[in-house]
């Protein structure tokens, strides 16, 4: 398998210097040859809307905008050679379906190549958080806003599809050297009107474009947002996303990693 250029351990002690110092060099992603197809995830998407992709990429909330995930509320535990679904009570038939019997298999090359690079044994459980996003994008705020994901509160790895869409207008990430701001600055900002979790950039302005129709692999310090150009506004955008935390499976302690 073809593997990325950083290690378990140098996500984790990535993570750990940034916690004592606020300094992060963020990265872009690295491509893997995980063999998912993007027609299967376009499929998927389509049985999902019984063949109408016409939906938002995001849906709004009472006070947020967040992008729409097709897969909310579902876990999935992986073993070696099992996949388990849980689906809450309220799912309907049509999505239950799909994530017990389709979405295991799509999913399954994704946890081997994980299990490989971490070098996780057959009989210990992941459980991933996964999600499908897909629909009409608009380049609204909650699109196009740089970020770190999950607010970079983990040691995590994501594995991204960017499944659907123009190739030029995938994710866009910004490498190089930041600060986090301190607790008191965010406290600051919440009554400012300011992102409490915006960095400083110490270094000159790089952008990077994650490949198209191929799974990628980010560790927790990639910073990046969707495209800003007027031309994505109004096409089809679709992301797949299989993120891992690597605090909750003690694969640092293993040497090789």
């Amino acid at each position: 398998m073809l593997m990325p250029e950083f290690r378990p351990s140098d996500v984790i002690s990535s993570y750990d210097t940034t916690a004592q110092t606020r300094l992060v060099e963020a990265v872009v992603p690295n491509v893997t040859d995980a063999p998912v197809d993007p027609q299967d995830l376009r499929s998927f998407v389509e049985f999902m809307n019984d063949g109408d992709t016409t939906g938002r990429f995001t849906k709004k909330g009472l006070v947020i905008e967040k992008p729409r995930n097709y897969l909310e509320g579902i876990d999935f535990t992986f073993t070696c050679d099992t996949v388990h679904a849980e689906v809450p009570s309220n799912t309907s038939a049509h999505v239950e379906m799909v994530a017990r019997d389709a979405m295991p298999e799509l999913l399954a090359p994704v946890d081997a190549h994980f299990r490989e690079w971490a070098g996780i044994l057959g009989d210990t459980a992941t459980k991933p958080l996964v999600s499908v996003l897909s629909g009409e994008y608009k380049g609204s705020f909650a699109e196009t806003a740089l970020h770190f994901d999950y607010k970079a509160t983990r040691p995590q790895v994501s594995y991204k599809m960017y499944f659907q869409g123009d190739a030029e207008h995938s994710s866009v990430y910004y490498p190089g050297l930041y600060r986090f701001p301190t607790k008191l600055t965010q406290f600051a900002r919440s009554f400012g009107g300011v992102n409490p979790d915006t960095v400083k950039r110490l270094s000159p302005t790089q952008k990077h474009i994650m490949p198209a129709h191929v799974v990628c692999m980010e560790p927790w310090n990639a910073y990046h947002g969707g495209p800003s150009v007027p031309e994505a506004r109004g096409t089809q955008r679709g992301i797949m996303a299989v993120s891992y935390d690597l605090s909750k499976l003690n694969i640092a302690k293993n040497p090789a990693n």
